[in-house]
């Protein structure tokens, strides 16, 4: 089985895992009450999209015949791939860890600073500019429009 195949048939298996999952956790909340949607309509929702998908890209994956002439490729091409991984696994578990004493807006800030810095390597004005617009507008996004209460952590005077 070449590289690519297997990376197909291994991603499209976990999600399909995953979207089951999706789907036994939301029907604890239950997905139709009446004819109004509870809170666990759009998990379900979205584990039946996500195995819907990954079933295509899986069955697509075992149909695709391996090219004789294709060179073997390496699982990670680059060498810094799995760098890359490891950094992204890191910045993910510090960034939960510290997201309640700093609060949302500066941790995410910070957090797209270091993977637009460190993983993607764009220049100080893009990185900045890309995180400012991120994490003000998802902060707008959930804490104004959608009513959901952010970590506000140390700056909580501020914003209360």
């Amino acid at each position: 089985m070449d590289t690519q195949k297997q990376r197909d048939v291994i991603s499209s298996a976990v999600c399909v895992v995953i979207g089951f999952f999706f789907c036994i956790g939301s029907l604890r909340h239950g997905s139709i009450r009446s004819v109004f949607p509870n809170a666990g309509l759009f998990p379900l929702l979205g584990g039946i999209i996500l195995i819907v998908l990954s079933l295509i890209t899986l069955i697509g994956a075992w149909m695709k015949s391996a090219s004789a002439d294709r060179e073997k490729e390496k699982f990670f091409p680059q060498s810094y791939s799995f760098k890359r991984i490891v950094l992204f696994l890191i910045a993910l578990v510090v960034y939960t860890a510290v997201l309640e004493f700093f609060g949302f807006l500066l941790t995410t800030f910070l957090f797209l600073i270091f993977l637009l810095k460190a993983i993607e390597s764009q220049r100080w004005r893009i990185a900045l500019m890309i995180s400012l617009l991120a994490a003000t507008g998802s902060f707008v996004l959930f804490e104004v429009l959608l009513k959901v209460q952010l970590p506000y952590g140390i700056f909580g005077r501020v914003f209360r």
